[in-house]
């Protein structure tokens, strides 16, 4: 592809996971973890809590960030303004996700599919990273799916957040339901 003008990205990964599975998580939560909650936005003020959070460059292994026709600004401004969108459309919900009284993290989720639920975009704080709360994430997101009659949930991983998916596949079962490379057409030169 390269040859053909085609710089390669990523590989991206939708995944799905049975609701059930919490049952297995809660096993292996760490007592930190399980005074997690999950919280609805309802402020323009918590909106941007995330977005400033989003702004310092959270998301190191986004294919926008890693690609130096774009970089991380591009990358942050890309994910604001889809949390923005999330925020602004009714079957799309932003949740916070509080550590005690200390906002660490975020999750959204489409809700438009009763029977399964689709994370859109979620992240823990980098302040709040690498100390078991991406665990408590998935936690809470099959929790809240569960407790709202889905009997499923689904992502989308990228084969760049290898500590993403080495976490789902050490704590949960999942089914890998597509799987596909993405390309950046190359400018061409004169």
């Amino acid at each position: 592809m390269e040859e053909n003008g085609y710089r390669y990205l990523e590989n991206q990964f939708n995944i799905r996971v049975e609701t059930k599975q919490i049952y297995n998580i809660e096993k292996t939560l760490e007592k930190k973890t399980l005074n997690l909650v999950l919280q609805k936005l309802e402020l323009q003020d918590q909106l941007n809590i995330i977005l400033e959070e989003v702004n310092k460059g959270l998301f190191l292994n986004d294919r926008f960030s890693i690609d130096p026709e774009f970089g991380i600004e591009y990358s942050s401004k890309r994910y604001k303004n889809w949390l923005k969108n999330i925020y602004n459309t009714d079957d799309q919900n932003v949740f916070y996700i509080k550590s005690n009284s200390t906002i660490i993290g975020f999750l959204s989720i489409d809700c438009t599919r009763r029977h399964t639920y689709k994370a859109l975009i979620a992240g823990i704080f980098e302040k709040y990273q690498n100390i078991g709360y991406s665990t408590g994430l998935i936690y809470l997101y099959l929790k809240h799916a569960l407790q709202n009659g889905a009997k499923g949930i689904e992502t989308s991983l990228s084969g760049n957040n290898l500590k993403m998916l080495n976490l789902f596949s050490r704590i949960i079962e999942y089914k890998i339901v597509k799987n596909y490379s993405v390309f950046r057409k190359n400018k061409k030169l004169y």
